[in-house]
């Protein structure tokens, strides 16, 4: 097997943004694996929720998005490019929550009551004060069982 240095070679390999398999002094393909929140040959491209916060040709720092953000350009819920599953964005581009329970007709069992959660809710035994009866749904996995 050849042995293949790694990109940012043994002092910073994968730009210290990842781990890479053979340094050139031993066997391994020279392929960088990413942290999270990094991609690419390089680990210097940010991964979906992630922005760059600082970026040049051989630093890239990755900052997790808001909460609402899929993919966004800087750290709040008005810089998202595209909003997660149970956010909506507004008329000033910004993600706001989705009030599932807001709805007239509730996404809950007939003995269930809604509780609406960030970007998901939850449904809730009406008689019921114990926490473990209660079922977090996120809008991806919403089913119509009414």
């Amino acid at each position: 097997m050849i042995k293949t240095a790694c990109v940012g070679g043994s002092e910073r390999p994968c730009h210290d943004n990842g781990d890479c398999d053979g340094d050139g002094t031993r066997r391994g393909d020279g392929k960088c694996r990413c942290n999270k929140g990094y991609k690419g040959d390089f680990c210097l491209e940010c991964d979906d929720g992630y922005f760059n916060k600082e970026r040049n040709d051989t630093f890239s720092l990755c900052t997790e998005c808001h909460e609402s953000c899929q993919t966004c350009s800087g750290p709040t819920n008005k810089d998202c490019n595209e909003c997660k599953s149970g956010w909506v964005q507004d008329d000033e581009k910004a993600c706001n929550d989705i009030d599932e329970c807001a709805n007239e007709t509730s996404p809950c069992k007939e003995n269930q009551y809604c509780h609406n959660k960030e970007g998901s809710y939850s449904c809730k035994e009406e008689n019921m004060e114990d926490e473990d009866s209660s079922e977090t749904v996120s809008p991806d996995n919403v089913h119509e069982d009414l």
